[in-house]
């Protein structure tokens, strides 16, 4: 079983079990001097996602497998070969991109994936802190989404990674952004991931 995981500013990609990480590779982003603490802890309620996306541009993976809406000014970056979806705004810092993976490889439930890729985040990073996931809905599909903070590669992160369960494959949302920047460009990176569909 591989579960492919991204820790990203400086983007790193875990397999289990054998613990293979390939070579990171550097976006053009410049590492904050600053960390702060989660400013908003996820909780366990379920909730459902605004029905309302933000106006931009529709991106759809190069697998077909999902689709995602950011905004205008973002951008197809180069972040990691295995991810689908790859897109940002690297002069603000804002970041995101979608791994798909069968479900079929996995004799796991969306809790569990997500806790598998949650924990190989975590190990990937120093002093990481994650909130209690939380639940929620993704145009009809389930989703659990963590906050994580850590710093990679000595750069201090802030994370919103989603996993989202689709008819056939699992997907990670992950979005992220420098750690003094996520009280600024938090809202926006979740609420672009809230625009995040399954295709099938």
């Amino acid at each position: 079983m591989a579960v492919a995981v991204v820790v990203a500013l400086v983007v790193v990609i875990v397999l289990i079990p054998d613990d293979d990480p390939k070579t990171p590779t550097a976006t053009n982003s410049t590492p904050a001097a600053t960390s702060a603490e989660p400013t908003s802890p996820a909780t366990e309620e379920p909730t459902t996602a605004p029905p309302t996306a933000p106006a931009g541009q529709t991106v759809t993976a190069t697998d077909g497998k999902s689709q995602i809406t950011v905004p205008e000014d973002w951008a197809t970056l180069k972040l990691h070969n295995d991810a689908q979806v790859q897109v940002g705004n690297a002069g603000k810092e804002q970041y995101l991109m979608v791994i798909t993976e069968p479900q079929a490889s996995f004799d796991l439930d969306l809790t569990g994936y997500g806790q598998v890729v949650i924990e190989q985040m975590k190990k990937n990073l120093t002093n990481p802190s994650a909130g209690s996931p939380q639940q929620l809905t993704i145009n009809n599909a389930p989703a659990i989404q963590y906050e994580l903070h850590g710093t990679a590669q000595g750069v201090p992160i802030a994370y919103w990674v989603t996993l989202v369960e689709g008819e056939n494959d699992f997907h990670q949302v992950l979005a992220w952004t420098l750690e003094d920047r996520g009280t600024e460009h938090g809202p926006l990176l979740r609420e672009v991931t809230t625009t995040f569909q399954d295709k099938g």
